[in-house]
């Protein structure tokens, strides 16, 4: 494992993804290149329940998945005990995990979580509370409430797309239906014309007249059938759009809290040094 360590170290100390060692890396925090960025699984580490992506050589050793950061501490401090204030697996020095002691620093006390009960959340700024629906809640459930809020998004912006092209199948049926229709009696105007070479100015006009106006309704259709067509690709960019800004906003975050996980590990440890 320390040789293991080691290496992938030195791989990322000279800007290679620790990955596929093959191509410069592009993520500041897990040191991955663009390729194995969008192809590796995001998973949950055991220890401190943040997402990362698992590395090949991990998934292929069937062990539970622990991020590169908790994994450092395992080789040096040994196994974490549960917070007391959150429960998750990550306090490793302390009786608090880093994340509940950085937040008590920052917002004070904890206070019951409006989902769970427990008390380990923390009163944050409006800001953010307007992201979870003005609520107060602990880490975990703030993952959780996140999730469901994101599946019923993707499950509302599935049935949108459903109901489009619904419309669209029943509009092209109905012009397939018309074009039919318009054909037929085209022919049977045809026929009765050439049968009948002795019909009179009069119902030639009248004939003239349907053929003319089967032959606008069939273009007013298909003219329907362009502009839904263009709306529902419009809507397909849309959606397009909305999921490449959202693991955007992701993958800013999970970035943002690296940058903000280290900034406070290493308050807590000038912490612990002052103590000492």
């Amino acid at each position: 494992l320390d040789r293991a360590a080691s290496m992938s170290s030195s791989t990322s100390s000279r800007g290679m993804c620790v990955n596929c060692r093959k191509a410069p890396h592009s993520s500041s925090v897990e040191k991955l290149c663009k390729k194995c960025l969008k192809r590796l699984e995001r998973v949950e580490c055991t220890y401190c329940r943040i997402d990362f992506h698992q590395l090949d050589k991990a998934k292929r050793a069937a062990a539970a998945p622990v991020c590169r950061s908790c994994k450092d501490k395992v080789r040096t401090v040994g196994e974490p005990s549960e917070c007391e204030l959150c429960g998750v697996r990550a306090a490793w020095t302390t009786g608090k995990c880093n994340r509940c002691t950085m937040a008590q620093l920052d917002f004070g006390e904890p206070v019951p979580c409006d989902h769970c009960e427990r008390r380990c959340a923390f009163v944050r700024s409006a800001e953010y509370r307007t992201k979870i629906d003005d609520l107060t809640l602990c880490f975990l459930c703030t993952r959780k409430y996140k999730r469901e809020r994101s599946q019923r998004d993707r499950r509302a912006d599935d049935a949108d797309g459903d109901r489009w092209r619904k419309r669209l199948d029943e509009l092209r049926r109905e012009h397939t239906g018309i074009k039919s229709a318009t054909q037929k009696r085209l022919r049977e105007l045809e026929e009765a014309a050439s049968a009948d070479q002795g019909y009179n100015r009069k119902e030639l006009q009248r004939s003239e007249a349907q053929l003319a106006a089967l032959k606008r309704e069939l273009r007013e259709l298909g003219e329907h059938v362009d502009a839904d067509q263009r709306r529902m690709d419009s809507a397909r960019a849309t959606l397009r759009t909305l999921d490449a800004q959202l693991l955007a906003e992701r993958a800013e975050l999970a970035t943002v809290e690296q940058a903000a996980k280290r900034l406070r590990r290493q308050l807590t440890q000038t912490q612990e040094d002052a103590f000492e």
